[in-house]
Parts: structure tokens; sequence; C-alpha cells
């Protein structure tokens, strides 16, 4: 089927657009001793291997990546300092229509035939392109925008023609409404009790709150792959503009022209679960760190597959541009991660912190080069390395957003760890590492899973097939890290008896709908390499599934012989070595699972809601049905 984009191809759209955009691996770890100890050309893992190599090369074209080069400076005005904005959040301006041309680029602003009408600020643009495209994890993370495009899509009259374009800012116009019944009866919709907002209930009539300091509710939905949400009828505040087109008085617009940046200071922003505004991706800031800590993993493993010196220059220029070079390194912290613009002081999220998940990519290369004694890898680069990553250690551990992040329940706690255990492996420090993964798995993962392996905190998520593979993403990787470190972490089971198995096992028995299914793949070969498969229900599962999956990476990544702890390669045991603070390393689990004095679940402790990203919230009516009645 060919899908248009205001008169393009998609391809095309990404071909003008998305020169350099390439896919990237799910943050993984690869035993280090596994990547050295393998023969070139293994017959089992020759293809992935190949297209290892063959991304090594491809990636490297677009390096080295700079976090100085950057067009936007953060609040800090320092370019070493990492940027991004909150990808869910939406200005709600709201602004008169009347008397001024906004959001024009500089060349259109002397073009006395053109009159700009600002409409208010929310929609997702990919949402609307085509209904059925809605929530598409594919497209979205394919449709990469270029810079300064957003604010080109505007809806002008002109006195000679009429164009009709819809701003990548703003929510889309009455005209557009009226055209499509079907899309205004698929939103979501939104009810206001009490005077918070809070989004229409999953099945058996919960809530999720969507709480911002101006009291604006987002537009988002709770979904289950296999069942139909029902919504209740929106009454009060401030409503999706696709269903109700009485806006609030509107706010007198400015008197001359306004930057496309003006928005970021005058607009209050509201949070829309899991629709990604497309101008955050006029930064680089994020790109950039997934793009340098993909290719950086995969140049070492080509270095170590085929010992050819450009995979390790490569690995080594591109480390040394965007974390130690003095001109171009990064600063160690994230202070600026998921910044939510707005009136008043802009600051970053603890949530932010997740956009370097791919930290544990750079030290898996690190580790990589340093095993096969790279000669482009030198003593002084690792040490600026080590030094980079020790900072950075200590900024996790103990400042406000650090500490704030390790008490995330959800996703965004998972990866947290994933990063400081691979980090401190890098920096050489095990006994913290093995610290850090046992904070974890005796943590925030005893609460994730319940015993069908559904894990409630992802589900509730406008997009939970993602959310729950993004999760379980980050809990192999916490998984693999103990196992170098020869903990049995696998067979480890939350308060409900559940393993990550269990959670994979559940994931693959869900159809993803209008999510992208393939997240899961990666998952499943790990679940077969990690668990064994005896009856080929994970083999079968790929087969069914993709007639490529012998040639990804995460083939060569989840063999049997590159885990050292795993059920399927021996009996459980634990490294005494690693004790962890005088205490078992694995003790036991299987806790009670009791329910608090308010009959809420006990992952919400003493609070009655539950954070899930920059201003989303789950009540405990709309969680507890996920988890066992205490009756």
């Amino acid at each position: 089927m060919r899908i248009l984009l205001f008169g393009l191809r998609l391809t095309t759209f990404v071909a003008l657009f998305c020169p350099q955009w390439t896919g990237a691996d799910p943050n993984d770890w690869v035993n280090p001793r596994y990547v050295l100890a393998t023969k070139a050309g293994d017959p089992t893992t020759a293809s992935a291997q190949q297209g290892i190599i063959s991304n090594a090369a491809k990636t490297a074209k677009s390096g080295p990546w700079m976090i100085t080069t950057s067009k936007d400076a953060p609040p800090s005005n320092n370019l070493h300092d990492y940027l991004s904005w909150a990808p869910y959040h939406w200005p709600n301006c709201n602004w008169c229509p009347k008397g001024s041309k906004m959001f024009v680029e500089p060349s259109e602003r002397d073009q006395t035939n053109v009159e700009v009408t600002p409409v208010d600020h929310g929609s997702d643009l990919i949402d609307h392109l085509d209904p059925d495209l809605a929530g598409a994890g594919a497209l979205q993370n394919a449709m990469e925008f270029h810079p300064g495009m957003e604010h080109d899509l505007l809806k002008r009259t002109s006195v000679t023609d009429e164009l009709e374009w819809s701003l990548g800012l703003g929510n889309w116009t009455d005209d557009f409404v009226g055209q499509n019944d079907d899309l205004d009866a698929a939103l979501p919709l939104v009810s206001i009790a009490d005077g918070v907002p809070v989004l229409a209930p999953p099945p058996s009539s919960a809530t999720v709150s969507t709480q911002t300091t101006d009291s604006e509710p987002s537009s988002s939905s709770v979904e289950e792959s296999n069942s139909t949400s029902e919504t209740t009828t929106p009454t009060g505040a401030y409503l999706h503009p696709m269903t109700n087109k009485k806006q609030n008085p509107c706010t007198p617009s400015p008197t001359k022209t306004l930057s496309p940046s003006a928005t970021w200071t005058s607009c209050d922003y509201v949070p829309r679960d899991g629709q990604v505004n497309p101008d955050v991706r006029t930064l680089n800031g994020a790109s950039d760190i997934n793009a340098v800590s993909q290719s950086v993993l995969y140049n070492a493993i080509a270095y170590a597959l085929t010992r050819q010196s450009t995979y390790s220059s490569n690995a080594a220029l591109f480390l040394e541009r965007f974390f130690f070079d003095k001109s171009t390194f990064m600063n160690p912290n994230v202070n600026y991660g998921q910044v939510v613009r707005g009136p008043g002081t802009q600051t970053g999220s603890y949530m932010g912190i997740v956009d370097l998940r791919g930290m544990v990519k750079v030290s898996n290369a690190v580790m990589i080069l340093r095993g096969i004694k790279s000669p482009d890898w030198t003593a002084a680069k690792d040490s600026a390395m080590v030094s980079w990553a020790k900072s950075y250690i200590k900024w996790l551990q103990t400042s406000d957003l650090g500490v704030h992040a390790q008490g995330a329940k959800n996703n965004h706690g998972t990866f947290y760890y994933s990063q400081l255990a691979a980090i401190q492996l890098l920096s050489g420090d095990q006994k913290g590492a093995a610290t850090s993964l046992h904070t974890y798995f005796t943590g925030p993962y005893m609460e994730q899973i319940v015993a069908s392996g559904e894990q409630p905190l992802e589900a509730v998520r406008t997009r939970p097939f993602h959310y729950r593979c993004f999760n379980i993403e980050a809990m192999l990787t916490n998984a693999k890290l103990g196992d170098q470190l020869g903990m049995n972490y696998w067979s480890f089971k939350t308060k409900y008896g559940a393993t990550i198995q269990t959670a994979i096992n559940y994931v693959m028995s869900l159809n993803p709908g209008k999510e992208d299914g393939s997240e899961a793949y990666s998952h499943v070969a790990a679940a077969a390499a990690a668990y064994g498969d005896p009856q080929k229900k994970y083999i079968n599962y790929l087969r069914s599934k993709s007639s490529s999956y012998t040639s990804q990476s995460f083939w060569y990544y989840d063999q049997p012989h590159a885990f050292d702890a795993t059920p399927s390669t021996s009996p459980l045991h634990n490294r005494g070595d690693l004790d962890v603070a005088g205490e078992d390393p694995l003790p036991s689990s299987g806790a009670s699972a009791v329910q608090n004095a308010e009959n809420c679940p006990p992952v919400f402790g003493d609070s009655d809601s539950i954070e899930l990203d920059v201003g989303i919230s789950a009540t405990c009516d709309i969680l507890r049905p996920y988890y066992p009645d205490p009756t």
C-alpha cells in the first residue's frame, strides 16, 4: 500500500527529510568474553555477523557526533550540556486568531500576500495523517523531521492561491475535523473529576491522571492490545479540540511576528501520552547519543570479528569526540534532559535520564576494545573515558534528578539501573555494579511483573505493546549484566512468582494491533538462549514472524554460549566473590503480594498515584485490576 503524506509518498518523505536515518538495535549487553571468543564466519551466526560489520561501516559514515553542534542552547547556555525536550508535551497557546503573523520562517516574513492563521497546539501530526496509522511505532520511529520543517507546516491563506497545510506544533482546524467524523470518534476523550484532569478509563472503569501545573489535560488513552477501551463523556475544562470546538477565551496575540522558538517560553505545555511532538527531533542530543552508542558498539564488534583497524579507529574517534575531546565533550550530567517547555524556569526531569540508555552500548564497546587490546584505544583515552564515567556515576547517584530516577517504579527505573551498572563495569567497579543490580532486582523489579506475565505499569500506557517490550529490553540488559558477573537473575521471581521469561511469554501471546510487533523479536531470541527452547516455541515464533531473523544483530548477541549463568547453561548459582554489602546476592523471592489498607496494590506504598512519565500518572483505580485481588 502506498502511504501518501501531504501528496508525498512516505518513502519520498523519508528520503527528503531523513537522508541519514538508520534504525538502531534495542538496548542490549553482549558479554565481551563471548565476542572475543567468537569465530568469524561461524555458520550459526554468520549472517548476523555480516550484518553487524556492514552496519559498522554504514553508521560510521555519519560520524563523528558532537553534542556541541546543537543549534539550540540549553537553559545553561552551555553547549556542552545535553538538551532534550519532553517528547509527549505540546504547546497550548490558544492565541487569538487575529492581529499577528505568527510562527513564520524569516524568508516568509516579507510576503505581503500571506496571512498566517495561528491555531491551538496539541495534536500529533502522525496520528492525523491517516487514522489507521495512529500509534504505529514503526512509522513514528521512521519519521525524523528536518530541522525547521514543522514551522513550515502552516495553515496558510494567500490571495493568489490557497494552501491548506497543518501546523506541526498545533491543533488541527475545524475545517479538517469536520471532514473526518471517524477520526473524531477514534480519539481518546478526557474527563474532569474534582478539578483534576484525567484520561478516560481503561477496562474496569479506572483512571489515569495527567497532572500539570496549569491543570490542563492531555488527550491520551489507555488501550489493551486485545480489548476495546471505553471512554467517558468529557465535561468541564479544556478538551481535545477535535472533540470540543468551543475553546476557552483566547490570549491576545502578539502584535509582531514571533520566531518559532517564541512558543517555548510563551505557551504552557501539556502532556499527551504516547504522542511525540515532532519538533523534539529538531534537537540533536537524543539522536546523537543513540547514534554514537550504536555505532561504537557495531565498530568494536566488527573489529573483534575482522581485526580490520578501520573499525577500531572509528570507535575510538567517536568516543573521544563525544565524551572527552576538549572542544566537543559532553558534560557528564543530564540536567536538561526532557525539559518541559513553557513560562518560567525550564529544568530537566528525571525522565530525561532514559535518553542516555545508550551508555550501556558505550560501556560494552569500551570493554570490547579493552579486551581485544585495540591499539587505537590507548591508555590515555581509556583513562579519560573512565574519568568521565566516574563523574557521571556520581551525578546519577547524588543529583536530585538521579536520586528521583532511582525510585522510578516503571521502565524509567529499570533503565536507570541498566545505565548505572554498565557504567560501573566500565569504570572497573564490579562490586558497585553488582550492588546496583541487586538493588533493582530486589526493588522495582519485584512489582513489575504479575503472575500472568503482564506488566501493569507499562500496560496502562497509550502504546502498551511498545512499553511492555521497552521495559523487557531493560530487564534483559540487567539480567545479562548480572550474568557476566556470574549472578543468575534469569530465574529470579517477582512478588507474584513471575520471571523475565514469564513477561516475554505474555508479550508473545498478544496481538500488537497497530503497534510494531517486531519490538518483541530480540526478546524472544534472548529467551530461547537464556531459558532453552526444547519445544521450539521461541524459534517457531521467530520463523512465523520474520524470514530474516538470523541476519539481525540480536541473533549474534543472543546465543546460549553468550551467557554464563542461565537456566539453559548451568544450574542456579551465584558467585561468592560478588557478595553485595554482606548480603545474599539473590535473596529469596516470592514475598507476599498483600495490598495496602486502601486496597491499592503494594507498588503504591503510601502514595495514591504513580508517575509514569513527565506529567503522566496512574491512579490506584487504573492499576488495581491488574494486580491480584487480596480477597
